[in-house]
């Protein structure tokens, strides 16, 4: 994302609420509904191919972002729906039952920031300690091979520190 792009997120938070706002936050959607699928189709290329994005943790870090961008796209429709009615209520006063439309859109929204914030919280977990570093599909290929699948699934205290060795440059050797 550029600075115009920045540029207009800050325009549509400075007029939030009003028409212009509006039709910048549209314009904002049309660029997202272009960057998700991107996102998704990179991410799959990645996991199977390891291109365009050849660290595991990235790609899998993607698909997980372009998720939130899809949650993300949803709250705003809720909460420019939220205006709308706002508004009919500021103009014609109460009504049951806008006002039980907008508790039900209220409580659906609650339950999507909660996923929300736990997704980005799994993307910045998974950014920081680069999760999936050494374990790519060819490396847990590697290891269920014979004599690796005998290792692991016995208890770690009776795996020899021979083993161990075996183990680690095994692993190394299929993620490298």
């Amino acid at each position: 994302m550029g600075p115009h792009h920045r540029d207009g997120l800050l325009s549509a938070f400075v007029k939030r609420g009003t028409d212009a706002g509006i039709r910048i936050t549209i314009w904002d959607d049309r660029f997202r509904y272009v960057l998700i699928p991107v996102l998704a189709i990179a991410a799959v290329s990645s996991t199977v191919s390891g291109k365009p994005f050849s660290a595991n943790w990235y790609s899998t870090k993607v698909p997980i972002y372009s998720g939130l961008l899809v949650i993300g796209l949803i709250l705003r429709f809720v909460m420019r729906h939220w205006t709308e009615i706002f508004r009919q209520l500021a103009v014609g006063g109460p009504n049951a039952a806008l006002e039980a439309k907008l508790a039900r859109e209220i409580n659906l929204s609650r339950k999507l920031a909660y996923v929300y914030w736990i997704g980005i919280g799994t993307v910045a977990f998974i950014g920081v300690t680069k999760f999936f570093c050494g374990c790519s599909i060819a490396a847990v290929s590697s290891l269920s091979a014979r004599r690796g699948a005998a290792l692991w699934r016995r208890p770690p205290q009776a795996v020899t520190g021979q083993e161990r060795t075996i183990l680690r440059s095994r692993i190394a050797s299929a993620a490298g």
